[in-house]
């Protein structure tokens, strides 16, 4: 008994807390690790990313921008039956705009959350249908152009521009549903590739649309100031504002304002846009900056006109001297009431 070695069995030593903790971290790490094929993809361009983003935090601006508009057009409406037609105008407009923002912000985090760290992934926006925003943008486009033709003929009657605004705001609609057809043939649209003819067609007809309102709108301005020359001397009882060295009417002041606002805005964002696509035929992402927010660009136009005309009324019922002399195309008084109330020196107080 004493000469015996009994053999013991192998003692089992439990892994200390360190190695356990060591070991799952490790695991979970591998799990999250991204596979070498996306390490061996070169990086994504900034030309891809920047507009998009770009377009996108714009897009956003450009909504609270028309919530705060459609706030001040709902204040300022008088409870009567005949705004109701104005008033589903904008109920209308805006609904495109919920819509698109929509798209839009669902698209973002689509590229930037889900497809984060996928390359492939960020380059292909087939996460919608493809023609829904093209099929928004002609939408509000058509809405908006037709605007400014009715408003344009109302206040200067010449019904022939009219015709010939409505004419080309249809036709860039109809372009834009032959761009929608040739989407749906292709597949889709991505980063990478545009069908160039139908884009260019609606581009161009959009672009020129918005040009003539903007030319037309401008002629009216330089003919009213040609009469205001003539006739400054002669009419004594005029109401006018001593601008440099010549003399403006109100009225013809306020339409050189209601026209930089509105017309002259839309037609250099359209040409911007085209001259984009045109430049870049082979990727939309540089003009996607502008193509996020064609919509919201036409959508506050319209709705600068709306409430401005809403303040000339509202003004008018308050008894305000100045709204009483309105007459502009598009009614915007901010800066001919300014100018109204500014003092005058003691030589300028005879055109007071």
């Amino acid at each position: 008994m004493s000469g015996t070695v009994v053999a013991l069995p192998p003692t089992t030593t439990r892994p200390s807390l360190a190695a356990v903790t060591s070991n799952n971290f490790g695991s979970a790490r591998r799990s999250f690790m991204v596979p070498k094929a996306i390490h061996d993809m070169p990086p994504l361009p900034l030309s891809v990313t920047v507009p998009i983003l770009t377009g996108v935090l714009l897009n956003c601006f450009l909504f609270a921008t028309l919530c705060a508009h459609v706030v001040v057009f709902l204040m300022m409406t008088p409870r009567e039956k005949q705004q109701w037609r104005q008033a589903m105008l904008v109920a209308w407009m805006f609904a495109l705009e919920v819509v698109q923002t929509a798209i839009v912000f669902y698209d973002a985090y689509e590229m930037f959350a889900i497809g984060w760290g996928r390359p492939d992934y960020i380059q292909t926006t087939n996460k919608y249908p493809s023609w829904i925003i093209p099929i928004l943008t002609s939408l509000m486009s058509v809405t908006v152009q037709c605007f400014f033709a009715y408003r344009f003929g109302a206040r200067t009657g010449q019904f022939v521009v009219c015709v010939v605004i409505v004419v080309l705001a249809l036709a860039q609609f109809v372009a834009g549903l032959v761009l929608v057809v040739s989407l749906q043939r292709t597949g889709g649209v991505s980063i990478q590739s545009y069908p160039y003819a139908p884009g260019c067609v609606w581009l161009g007809t959009s672009a020129t649309c918005d040009l003539i309102i903007s030319l037309s709108v401008l002629a009216f301005f330089l003919k009213h100031w040609y009469q205001s020359q003539s006739s400054r001397m002669s009419d004594d009882q005029s109401t006018v504002v001593r601008s440099g060295t010549f003399l403006l009417p109100t009225t013809v002041v306020r339409l050189v304002v209601g026209a930089i606002e509105a017309a002259l805005f839309c037609s250099l964002f359209a040409c911007v846009q085209l001259v984009l696509f045109l430049k870049y035929p082979a990727s939309v992402s540089y003009g996607g900056t502008f193509a996020l927010n064609m919509t919201k660009v036409y959508s506050n136009s319209m709705m600068v006109m709306i409430n401005s005309r809403l303040w000339n009324d509202f003004s008018l019922r308050a008894g305000h001297r100045d709204a009483a002399a309105s007459h502009s195309i598009f009614d915007t008084p901010s800066m001919a009431v300014r100018l109204r109330e500014m003092p005058l020196a003691e030589d300028d107080s005879k055109y007071a």
